[in-house]
């Protein structure tokens, strides 16, 4: 009878352990980087760090494209995908020369 109880009481720690291991594996959070940099009033760059830890870098003239139009592009690829963004920031050295991030968490 004693060698029940602590084949059940060994049994109920091991599901309870595996259940903790499963939530935590299911909690993982995915991440990603999306940055504008924009060099002067002719040129701007978006950058992407995606979930899989790659950077892709494509860079524009300012006069084919919008840098608002073609950084909210990105972000909206991003948003469908199911992602949040989380966190920005903004830093410049003068008018024309500044860099613009966005921090995108998926759980």
């Amino acid at each position: 009878m004693e060698i029940m109880k602590n084949a059940k009481l060994i049994l109920l720690v091991m599901l309870i352990l595996f259940g903790i291991g499963n939530v935590k594996a299911q909690e993982q959070v995915k991440s990603v980087l999306v940055s504008g940099f924009v060099n002067s009033e002719k040129e701007f760059s978006i950058s992407v760090v995606n979930d899989q830890n790659v950077k892709s870098k494509d860079e524009y003239k300012s006069n084919d494209k919008d840098f608002s139009v073609v950084l909210k592009k990105e972000l909206d690829k991003w948003l469908s995908l199911g992602y949040e963004v989380v966190d920005s920031s903004i830093a410049s050295t003068s008018d024309s020369v500044y860099r613009i991030v966005y921090f995108l968490t998926k759980k």
